[in-house]
């Protein structure tokens, strides 16, 4: 099927066959904003998001319908006239584009892609030194940010990670660069220095939703004996906390299950 569809088609078939990384095929092309990589070779760019671990390769294969009636592609109906790889890393989608030779369209040097290339990992390289340096100051501010909200976060590592990616994107963009995404988990170092907060950060809060549930244990208990009840389920915890007009996270809720439902079950006090 590849031969009809040329070279660029051999090199489609080539990308899904033998990528590392799992491939998502999409309609859309090349993005108007995504950092253009120059060179030959596109196994090497595939070699490449390995290395940085990124989750997903995008491709995209456009080919000249057989009916077309633009004289231009007279000769070449049916076959593959460009092909983009590429993948998201900080924020940013970066992309490799194969363009037939036949095609008439203006595309930017390699001198272009290199210094677009060069100045995101610049901009990358910037917002993960001021993140390192305003660390303890930006932790702070998002905690505060978290307790604000008017419904608690689940203090899972997972929940705080994703709260705090979308926090940064806007505390990291500068007037010059704007990340238009939450922080992208893909191996970068401030990938890496995004999960070790996180994981302080929900440490931190874990302990402290336990302890702001430890008082309300024996509540709990004398509720749930008072109203009859021998086996506790989590929607009694929900209606006793309804009650009680106290807001804790599922984590919380949680807590207080495990520990009133074992409580009522051996008959020791809470």
């Amino acid at each position: 099927m590849s031969d009809r569809r040329g070279p660029l088609g051999k090199l489609a078939d080539e990308v899904r066959e033998h990528s590392s990384v799992p491939v998502y095929e999409t309609a859309e092309g090349l993005p108007a904003d995504a950092i253009r990589w120059s060179g030959e070779g596109v196994h090497e760019f595939l070699n490449l998001a390995s290395r940085l671990g990124v989750p997903l390769v995008y491709l995209h294969e456009s080919v000249v319908a057989a009916d077309d009636q633009d004289p231009t592609y007279a000769d070449h109906r049916g076959e593959t006239s460009f092909v983009v790889v590429g993948f998201f890393l900080g924020g940013e989608f970066h992309a490799l584009a194969k363009i037939a030779e036949w095609m008439p369209v203006e595309t930017g040097t390699e001198d272009d892609a290199e210094e677009g290339t060069s100045s995101f990992l610049s901009r990358l390289d910037d917002a993960t030194k001021t993140f390192r340096e305003k660390k303890v100051e930006l932790m702070a501010e998002f905690v505060k940010a978290l307790e604000a909200r008017p419904d608690p976060i689940d203090p899972s590592e997972a929940s705080v990670d994703q709260a705090l990616r979308v926090f940064l994107a806007q505390k990291l963009s500068t007037p010059s660069y704007t990340f238009l995404s939450p922080i992208h988990r893909d191996g970068s170092e401030l990938d890496q220095l995004v999960r070790s907060v996180s994981r302080t950060i929900a440490g931190r809060m874990l302990a402290e939703e336990r302890r702001k549930v430890e008082p309300l244990i024996g509540d709990c208990v004398w509720w749930a004996r008072q109203g009859g009840i021998r086996t506790l389920s989590k929607s009694d915890v929900e209606a006793f906390l309804l009650e009680k007009d106290v807001a804790v996270s599922r984590e919380g809720q949680r807590y207080l299950w495990t520990k009133a439902k074992l409580a009522i079950k051996t008959g020791r006090p809470a």
